[in-house]
This record gives C-alpha cells, sequence and structure tokens, in this order.
C-alpha cells in the first residue's frame, strides 16, 4: 500500500523512510555505526547463545508474527516464542506476567 501503520498513525512510506533515513545518518555521525546496516537482529541471532525469550502480542500492527519467527528460529541459543493477547504496548495480562516470571526464575541467575 501507499502507507505503513506506524505507532497508531498511518505514514507514507516516503516520510517513513526520510525519518529512518535521518535517524541512521545521525547515529553514523555519532557512533560511527549505522542502525540500519550494522545492528542487524537477523544478522546476528545465530551468534548468539544466551537463552531468550521471543514474545508477540496477536494484535501487534507494528511487529508482523513473521518477523519474530524468523527471529526467533534463528536464534542460536535456547530459545522460547511466547504469543500473548494484546498489542504490541498494551499491558500484558496476569497469565503473560507469570510465565515471563517463571521463565526469569529458570533461566537468570540473580544475586542472593
Amino acid at each position: 500500500g501507499l502507507g505503513k501503520y506506524v505507532a497508531g498513525f498511518t505514514v507514507t512510506r516516503l516520510a517513513l523512510d526520510l525519518v529512518l533515513d535521518s535517524i541512521d545518518a545521525t547515529c553514523k555521525q555519532l557512533a560511527g555505526l549505522s542502525p540500519l546496516k550494522d545492528l542487524s537482529p537477523m544478522r546476528h541471532a545465530a551468534e548468539c547463545s544466551a537463552p531468550a525469550l521471543f514474545m508477540q502480542a496477536r494484535s501487534d500492527r507494528i511487529i508482523a508474527l513473521k518477523h519474530v519467527e524468523a527471529l526467533a528460529n534463528r536464534y542460536g541459543g535456547s530459545r522460547k516464542l511466547a504469543i500473548v493477547d494484546g498489542t504490541h504496548s498494551s499491558p500484558r495480562n496476569g497469565a503473560a506476567r507469570q510465565f515471563v516470571a517463571r521463565y526469569l526464575k529458570k533461566h537468570v541467575r540473580l544475586p542472593e
């Protein structure tokens, strides 16, 4: 289509490209790297080994499920993909929060 749904707004592809290019150029100038080229999760996922929890909301209109599935499938370490109710930024229900707590308790060592 002519537009892309971003954070609750429909913007033209041209406007989105201009904003992303501007952010990318600023990061390149200030930090010496290009987020759009150098920080690709897909490019580096296979090299990762720490346990990872990928969580996708059923009604997420910002990040497509196919992208989360592809990243989780490419991930090099142990991983879990959880599909939860809600949108990209909606509060998670109790079941989702409990699932995350159990995952963290199992995989993250906290100081006593």
